[in-house]
């Protein structure tokens, strides 16, 4: 499975952690997980296996949590931190 940097922000936003607390669970710095998900740095093959080790993220999870990352979004309630 492949992530995107979109993915990632929306992992992050659905277990609703800030960027330092999600960078600070995955052993990242927090800078990295912004340039990650704006598509400034690549996502590293290492941060992605995290990710999916961590978050236990496979497709009909991530199918899910795309699902909620849009209701989030349609209720006005997307908080970029």
């Amino acid at each position: 499975m492949k992530l995107t940097a979109n993915d990632v922000k929306l992992i992050r936003n659905v277990y609703g952690f800030s960027r330092k607390q999600f960078a600070y669970f995955l052993g990242m710095n927090a800078q990295y997980i912004y340039l990650v998900e704006t598509g400034r740095e690549p996502l590293s093959t290492s941060l992605e296996a995290k990710i999916i080790d961590k978050y236990i993220v496979d497709e009909f999870m991530l199918i899910a949590i795309k699902d909620v990352g849009n209701r989030i979004k349609q209720a006005g309630g997307d908080k970029d931190a």
